[in-house]
């Protein structure tokens, strides 16, 4: 009897029984690739672990596919994957890919290509939503950006304020006048009426602003040096009225007396 038994527990791993078309979720426990490609007749979606390279396969009706392991070769891993030009993550039906994190929808790349963070309806090509109901940041169908806005009318588009740095307020142009010499800005010179005319007569723009051929060379100003430049004219234009209004109390001093 036990000789009987032990011939039956040998003889039972190599008859194996194939999956029967009722069993759709069974999964055969087979020593290597080989074995599960010896599989008789499977049907598609039977499911087999391969011992040699630690590996649940299933059959798409026409070949065995690694669905995924530490050490898998093919298939999505969480460990990392070797990837080609043709692999991709995603759908190939008209469904929307939606990432979901902690049970809830993170982003969903829509079927038509459009990216939403926060909304499942994006109004342009991509939408962030940081408060659900309420205007975030946009690309809109036209290339137009907003910021608080979801109908943005101008490449840029923002409702609320700006905070830019980078940059620092023209002081030095009343420190190095009232004080003779400017720490702010050492190279610094305020000059006088008289030169900042004849300079605008021959370059035809104020000195230390960039002409309008600058501009176009450099593809367009940055915002935060353009501002401290207008307020620097705007700074010596005081200046100048300051000492005209001097010369002017001079004179009438003078036509009073």
């Amino acid at each position: 009897m036990k000789i009987l038994f032990k011939l039956f527990y040998i003889l039972i791993p190599i008859f194996r029984i194939a999956q029967d078309s009722n069993q759709l979720l069974q999964i055969h426990n087979v020593s290597d690739i080989a074995s599960m490609n010896n599989t008789s007749s499977p049907n598609e979606g039977n499911l087999v672990y391969v011992q040699s390279n630690d590996q649940i396969h299933y059959y798409d009706g026409s070949l065995w596919q690694a669905i995924s392991s530490s050490g898998s070769s093919s298939g999505w891993s969480l460990s990392g994957n070797s990837v080609n030009s043709t692999d991709f993550l995603g759908s190939t039906n008209n469904i929307d890919f939606n990432l979901v994190t902690n049970g809830a929808s993170r982003i969903i790349i829509k079927n038509t290509g459009r990216i939403a963070l926060g909304t499942y309806i994006p109004t342009g090509i991509f939408e962030v939503k940081p408060v659900p109901g309420q205007d975030g940041f946009v690309v809109a169908n036209n290339g137009n950006v907003g910021i608080d806005t979801d109908n943005p009318t101008q490449k840029l588009h923002v409702v609320g304020n700006i905070l830019a740095s980078g940059s620092i307020t023209p002081d030095y142009v009343f420190e190095h006048y009232f004080e003779g010499e400017s720490k702010l800005k050492t190279d610094y010179k305020l000059n006088s009426l008289e030169q900042t005319i004849e300079f605008a007569k021959k370059h035809k723009h104020l000195p230390s602003i960039p002409s309008a051929i600058e501009v176009e060379q450099k593809g367009g100003i940055i915002l935060n040096k353009s501002v401290e430049q207008n307020l620097e004219k705007i700074e010596e234009l005081h200046i100048y009225i300051y000492e005209l209004s001097n010369e002017l109390d001079y004179l009438l001093k003078l036509a009073n007396e």
